[in-house]
């Protein structure tokens, strides 16, 4: 049932190579331009029919003003859309590429022509949609109808050609006519005026077909099969045995119109609106071979269903048998079948044969049978030969080589659609087998290329062995297999060397080697910033940031093709670009980073027909957060506090006067930042990314107003991952200095003031009423917190005097007194004093005759032992430098003064007094010796030092 079938040959072919050489040689097309070129054969080489008489005219078959509409799609299922139109007409000129036309040659019982379609971007798969005939007769005028027969797809309303970005995304899918749409088109409505338009369907006949290919660098076939849009009439009629002479003919409760893409009738619900009943058609005379046989295509009709209940109105005259007389009649014909007794209306179809019989006429009736048949194709190509084409049957073309079993031989590949191939195979790995060819002659076998990249090294083929049969030869092969996992398929062509050198005449079987898991490596398209991968260990590794966006591309070749599945948290893989020499590009991109459960996920690519045969992603995600932090330049200049997505940073201007501190942002990939100008500091760049951090300077401008300004980071990873820095002046701290006024405990000493300021020590006696001053000044406003057992008075000017109030709240050895500003206490200075302790103490230090021992504040002295021994006893008294001795007259006392009797305690803290029996005045007496010591320290306290004699 085929008209001629259109067969494309696809491939991106190198620089150098004409159109025209590539045709003769039967190389790879060539490139035009940057556009890859599709050529088409149309011959009858799809048939496979046995002509008969009854085939199509050369009226029939003509083919005039063909169109090709493109449409493309991302994916092989679809959805498609209108790309470009191509015609008839002059050679495609490259320079000129938007005039889109094609020229036929000749080329044997053939003809071919060569179109390069305009490649978008990720839309490599292609329909090609043929109209021939439209426009060449009144009935199919050019223009397309909607089914109710308004004009669609005109200037009003034009095909819409689809259109990619840059990364291959159609932009326009609401806008671009779909292929549903295109082939929801129909012919123009006929009519029958009484005195108007009388439409007749006459040749050339509109005929349509489709096909599909994929513009991927590779060679491919496609068959277009094209199909007449309407059904025809063959009359079956002799006068001379039926008497009856037809002199028109026509179709009553016919449709109007018919759809260019065969679609799904529907039944009408008015027939008397929605059918006519055609203008009739001139029967030829009998010269013509009408009424003298079968009168083929005497009219032609639009597809309809049983339900339109459609009939011929068969007019002209009878030869009465009784008057011999030609008497008018006229005889309605329904379109029917029979089933015993049952007449049943039938469909017409499209592209179909019905032939009316007509066995027996009476001048009330008419008898006879149709025949329905296909309407095969006949003129324009050359009947082939016998010979022409060597034959191979799956089910016993292959043979185990003679060491070799059943295990050993290809299995047929399934087709997408669930059938099984004839002509392509997958073989076993490393084993031979034998395949036989039929033909009329014998047969040599030769290799091509399947893509446009050689690879026919795995498959070797042996010499033929011959053996004719009943004029029948069979040629022999044995095919070995060797390495063929995952390799390119092999394309064989079996050439009967009886026929011609017509491509068309070739038996080509396509071997495919076993399934292989997909071969990973790293596009050039590269990943998002800071991913990576690992292709050259098992399984892949790669790191990614986890952030929505971020990506990483991998190329997977696969002879089958690939599915690749991803974790939650990702989207689908997205193609890259067009497969080339079966490999196919994919970036694959986090889509929700919520739904990324733990530290790595694995990604499969698989064997698109055997998920089991894959390879595997191990993909280690990457926190991609920044943090801010100073450096140690820093010192007490600025402090930073905060985390995650907000720092502040609060800067001493006192302290940074005219130096700079640093501080950096630790980031995965870098940062962008606008940093800000007129500001009271100026922030800029020191140190460029290093991998893990950008290093900021701070310095000191001359502006002074100091309000907060904030510095915002963005995440090179991640547009909407961003870090603020708020730059804060930090309120002064207080300083302390020497005071200008005041008098301090002469016991203590002076505040001693380190250089910036913010800190001092003193030494004061632990003694109530011990005071000294300090000065503290601050820009804003301060104070010194309160300590228990000291007071803190502000005398004026800066000036504070600090005093003991209660020694016995002092316990430590010292006491930190801090002045803090009021509005951030964490700016302080502090005054840290050191206690003396004022308490007069005293110890023996020499004891000669061993005669005495303190208990309390006595000493016992022991007399005879004293006395007998001249002993001498000497006591160190301790306390504040000055404080007073008074030691009574002894000039009849028991015990004498050895050397000058001290009256203060000594610049070092210390007195001595040594007492002697050997200058005692009295050696007899018995009274008590004291020693009183005044305290120089105010409150305190004095001692008073007994010795007793025992």
């Amino acid at each position: 049932m085929n008209v001629k079938s259109l067969m494309l040959l696809l491939a991106i072919a190198g620089l150098g190579a004409g159109c025209s050489e590539d045709i003769e040689n039967g190389g790879d097309s060539s490139a035009t331009g940057t556009r890859s070129e599709i050529q088409i054969e149309m011959s009858g080489t799809s048939e496979s029919q046995e002509y008969t008489k009854a085939i199509a005219s050369e009226s029939e078959n003509q083919i005039n003003d063909l169109k090709v509409y493109l449409f493309a799609a991302a994916q092989q299922n679809g959805p498609y859309y209108y790309l470009e139109t191509w015609q008839e007409g002059t050679a495609y000129d490259p320079a000129n590429p938007t005039t889109t036309n094609f020229k036929k040659q000749a080329s044997g019982s053939s003809w071919k022509a060569s179109i390069y379609p305009n490649e978008l971007k990720g839309v490599s798969f292609i329909k090609l949609l043929c109209v021939a005939n439209n426009g060449s007769s009144d009935v199919t005028d050019g223009k397309f109808y909607d089914a109710d027969g308004t004009e669609i797809f005109n200037a009003a309303a034009p095909l819409t050609a689809v259109t990619t970005d840059n990364d291959g995304k159609i932009t326009n899918a609401d806008a671009a006519t779909t292929e549903t749409a295109f082939k929801a088109a129909y012919t123009r409505q006929m009519k029958n005026e009484a005195d108007g338009t009388k439409d007749i369907i006459l040749t050339p006949l509109l005929m349509t077909g489709d096909g599909q290919t994929k513009i991927s660098g590779s060679v491919s076939k496609v068959n277009i099969t094209l199909r007449r849009a309407m059904a025809r009439f063959d009359i079956d009629n002799t006068t001379s045995k039926s008497n009856l002479t037809i002199e028109t003919i026509t179709l009553a409760n016919a449709r109007k119109n018919t759809s260019l893409w065969n679609a799904t009738l529907s039944a009408v619900g008015d027939k008397a609106a929605d059918l006519m009943t055609y203008a009739p058609v001139t029967f030829p005379a009998e010269n013509t071979g009408a009424n003298n046989g079968v009168k083929e295509s005497a009219i032609y009709v639009y597809p309809g269903l049983a339900t339109d209940e459609s009939y011929l109105v068969i007019e002209g005259t009878y030869k009465s048998p009784v008057t011999t007389q030609q008497v008018p009649v006229t005889y309605n014909v329904p379109i029917q079948k029979t089933n015993g007794a049952d007449a049943q209306y039938v469909d017409i179809k499209a592209n179909s044969r019905y032939k009316l019989k007509i066995t027996d006429v009476t001048q009330a009736a008419i008898y006879g049978t149709f025949e329905i048949e296909d309407w095969t194709s006949g003129g324009g190509i050359n009947i082939k030969p016998d010979n022409d084409t060597p034959v191979f049957d799956p089910a016993t073309g292959f043979a185990p080589d003679d060491a070799g079993s059943n295990a050993d031989l290809p299995v047929a590949i399934t087709n997408a659609d669930g059938t099984t191939s004839t002509t392509e195979f997958k073989v076993v790995d490393n084993k031979s087998f034998k395949v036989t060819i039929a033909a009329t002659g014998k047969v040599r076998a030769e290799k091509s290329a399947y893509t446009k990249t050689p690879t026919d090294g795995w498959l070797e083929i042996s010499d033929p062995a011959t053996e004719e049969k009943d004029g029948v030869w069979y040629t022999t092969f044995t095919l070995t297999s060797t390495n063929a996992t995952g390799q390119q398929p092999i394309l064989v062509n079996f050439i009967n060397e009886a026929a011609s050198y017509d491509p068309a005449l070739w038996k080509t079987l396509v071997f495919y080697g076993p399934l292989a898991a997909p071969v990973l490596t790293e596009a050039a398209a590269g990943h998002s910033l800071g991913n990576t991968m690992k292709t050259d260990v098992t399984p892949v590794t790669a790191s990614m940031y986890k952030v929505n966006g971020s990506y990483i591309t991998i190329q997977a070749k696969c002879i089958e093709g690939v599915k690749v599945k991803v974790p939650a948290g990702f989207a689908a893989a997205e193609q890259v670009g067009e497969i080339a020499d079966y490999t196919a590009t994919y970036k694959l991109k986090i889509s929700d980073v919520a739904q990324l459960g733990g530290s790595s996920v694995t990604i499969s690519v698989q064997n698109a027909e055997d998920e089991t045969v894959k390879s595997d992603i191990e993909v280690t995600l990457e926190e991609p957060g920044m943090t801010s932090e100073l450096n140690a330049d820093a010192n007490n200049i600025a402090t930073i506090s905060g985390s995650a997505a907000a720092y502040t940073i609060k800067t001493d201007i006192d302290l940074l006067a005219s130096g700079n501190y640093t501080f950096k942002i630790n980031s995965p990939q870098g940062v962008t930042v606008e940093l800000p100008s007129g500001k009271w500091l100026n922030v800029t760049e020191s140190a460029a990314f290093d991998g893990t951090c950008t290093v900021y300077r701070v310095a000191k401008s001359s502006v002074e107003t100091y309000d907060d300004f904030d510095i915002v980071f963005i995440n090179k990873l991640d547009a909407n991952d961003k870090l603020t820095v708020t730059m804060n002046k930090a309120y002064s701290k207080p300083k302390l200095d020497a005071a200008t006024s005041g008098d301090k405990s002469e016991f203590n000493g002076a505040p001693e003031i380190a250089a910036d300021g913010y800190s001092a020590t003193v030494n004061m006696y632990k003694a109530n009423d011990s005071k000294v001053f300090i000065k503290m000044t601050c820009a804003e406003a301060a104070t010194f917190a309160s300590v228990s057992g000291l007071s803190v008075t502000d005398e004026g000017s800066g000036n504070y005097e600090i005093k003991v109030t209660d020694a016995s709240q002092l316990t430590g050895a010292t006491t930190e007194l801090v002045a803090s500003n009021s509005s951030d206490t964490e700016r302080k200075a502090k005054l840290t004093i050191t206690w003396k302790d004022p308490a007069i103490t005293f110890e023996k230090t020499v004891d000669s005759a061993n005669a005495a021992s303190i208990e309390g504040d006595n000493i016992n002295i022991t007399g005879t032992t004293f006395a007998d021994n001249y002993g001498n006893l000497k006591i160190t008294i301790k306390g504040y430098k000055g404080s007073a001795i008074s030691v009574p007259d002894l000039s009849n006392t028991w015990a004498g003064i050895v050397g000058k009797t001290p009256t203060a305690i000594g610049e070092d803290g210390t007195a001595e007094i040594t007492f002697s029996a050997a200058t005692a005045g009295d050696a007899t007496a018995t009274a008590d010796i004291t020693i009183t010591v005044t305290n120089g320290v105010t409150n305190g306290g004095d001692k008073t030092i007994t010795l007793v004699k025992k």
